[in-house]
């Protein structure tokens, strides 16, 4: 379909002649309605790198390979490059020779450069601009494949001793404004061989091609030498020192997600021998594994035992003020203490015990729902988060047919919480298993968007009504250009493909003001509640809808 900003053109192959009119003159930034050859043209003016496909796309066409000819690429401008999209449809006579083709040009410049902001969102860490877990796994998967080919490396994890001391004293503000200093300096210490990663909230991740355990302590040493000397934190001199573990490749393990959990595990131990030191990983670090038996142990007592309780924090619409969804949160009751998701959940999947918890809060979650509908207490969605483990089930579908059966729930009424790695785990088969459980009226939200992998590519092919933009991008909406620009764009590109947006973590006025001028469909944060046990959100539902009555 033509727009009414394209450029369009006709190409007469009898005398191998191009029009273009006059708006397509300036698109491209020629002074002329007539070229020589659209391909004679793309020759000069696309750039080398992108020329040879171009061509091949085009040649094809002509050949009849293809029915339209459709292609994304950069052309040379006298105002510089320009991304553009070509279209275009040749007429071909008995013989299957081209005669006439004509066709459109668009500017699409602008929607190049949001994708680009949000790809670039989707490998980096937006507080402190250096590479996140998303880009450590791509590189170590990229190295993984030279070990076989005598590859060496190290992997050092870096965490912050005592960072909720500081946050707690000077304010997160502060504490986010260390994390930057923190980051410039692993960047000052760099060279090519380093790749320096924030994989957490005060965790960061050198990995360090070519080097053998030599290399890596001489690197760790130096690095506890910098942390020595103060950090001028708004004028105040800070002392700040780091634990870091160490572990080498591939004596230690070649895949990420081992060498991940050796560096872990030899920086805690750095942490229990006094902290401000470096350790390196050796197989006889199983202190951690023990405790995750002994949690696993008492995990599985939890249901049977009473122990696990749902909280529900609300969604808000921003255009009304109504709660529109309650989000379920797991807790664990245990007799000392409540423990959270971070703690548990991870373990419940390495050992399948997520599936009958994850059973017993989708029931829970629709029993509730169904009873607020009964009691006409009104019917906001309510979403639960869902497991991988849950989702790559043979009997996912089934299960969730037979919980909405067993509980009276309206399916429209409940939803699925995801994030981006479960979606791209399997991506082709769990795709189908979530589009037919929507087909029945279960909703599905992107969760924690922009975390770390980027579904901008797969976005209009998803099964899913909402994305939440995740909490990180919202802390620092007040103070950071960049982010403000990042939401936006999120917010432009959802939109475009027909999602709604939640934003995570909203705690402020100023927060929730830029949200609405950015047209965010719905928010959630401690600006409106915390979570509340599931006997106290009938008077959190009456408390809202009194102050969106105000």
């Amino acid at each position: 379909m033509v727009g009414a900003n394209d450029g369009l053109w006709d190409w007469d192959f009898a005398t191998n002649e191009v029009y273009l009119s006059e708006h397509c003159t300036e698109l491209v930034g020629l002074d002329r309605q007539t070229i020589i050859g659209l391909d004679q043209y793309f020759a000069k003016a696309v750039p080398a790198g992108e020329r040879r496909k171009v061509l091949a796309a085009l040649r094809g066409h002509l050949q009849g390979k293809t029915p339209h000819f459709v292609y994304e690429h950069r052309i040379k401008t006298p105002g510089g490059l320009k991304w553009i999209m070509t279209r275009g449809k040749a007429l071909l006579d008995e013989a299957g020779r081209p005669v006439r083709m004509a066709g459109s040009i668009t500017d699409i410049s602008e929607r190049k450069a949001k994708e680009e902001l949000v790809r670039h969102m989707a490998y980096h860490d937006s507080l402190t601009g250096i590479a996140n877990r998303a880009a450590l796994n791509r590189k170590l998967q990229d190295l993984a494949a030279g070990t076989a080919e005598g590859l060496r490396g190290a992997i050092v994890f870096i965490d912050l001793d005592n960072f909720k001391v500081i946050n707690d004293t000077f304010g997160h503000s502060h504490g986010d404004k260390l994390l930057v200093l923190v980051s410039r300096q692993l960047r000052d210490i760099d060279d090519d061989r380093h790749f320096v990663a924030r994989v957490g909230g005060d965790e960061f991740i050198v990995l360090i091609e070519d080097a053998d355990r030599g290399r890596a302590a001489e690197y760790a040493d130096r690095l506890l030498a910098i942390f020595a000397n103060p950090l001028s934190l708004n004028g105040k001199s800070v002392y700040v020192t780091v634990s870091v573990g160490v572990t080498v490749f591939p004596d230690d393990g070649v895949s990420a997600e081992e060498l991940f959990k050796n560096a872990d595990l030899a920086m805690y131990k750095a942490k229990e021998l006094g902290k401000n030191r470096h350790v390196f990983f050796d197989r006889s670090m199983d202190e951690l594994v023990r405790r995750k038996m002994m949690t696993e142990r008492d995990l599985r007592e939890a249901i049977p035992n009473g122990e696990l309780r749902l909280s529900y924090q609300p969604f808000i619409e921003t255009a009304t003020g109504r709660v529109s969804g309650l989000e379920a949160l797991l807790r664990w009751q245990r007799p000392d203490r409540i423990v959270m998701p971070g703690e548990f959940v991870k373990i419940a999947e390495e050992t399948g015990l997520i599936v009958p918890i994850g059973d017993w809060v989708f029931r829970n979650a629709c029993s509730f729902a169904a009873a607020m509908r009964r009691q006409g207490a009104g019917h906001p969605v309510v979403s639960v988060n869902l497991s991988v483990v849950q989702l790559i089930r043979g009997d996912f579908v089934d299960w969730v047919r037979e919980v909405i059966g067993a509980t009276g729930v309206d399916p429209r009424d409940v939803a699925f919480e995801i994030t981006e790695s479960v979606l791209m785990d399997n991506f082709e088969a769990n795709i189908d298993k979530l589009a037919e459980i929507r087909r029945f009226g279960v909703r599905i939200y992107l969760d924690d968007f922009g975390t770390g992998y980027s579904s901008l590519k797969y976005l209009r092919q998803l099964p899913v009504d909402i994305i939440k933009i995740d909490k990180s991008f919202v802390d620092d909406l007040n103070d950071i250009d960049g982010q403000r620009e990042i939401i936006g764009s999120i917010i432009s590109l959802a939109h475009r493909a027909r999602l709604q947006v939640v934003a995570e973590g909203v705690e402020t006025e100023g927060q929730l003001a830029k949200l609405i001028k950015y047209k965010c469909d719905f928010v959630q944060g401690f600006y409106y509640s915390r979570p509340v046990a599931q006997q106290d959100v009938p008077g959190l539902l009456l408390r809202l809808g009194e102050r969106e009555g105000k």
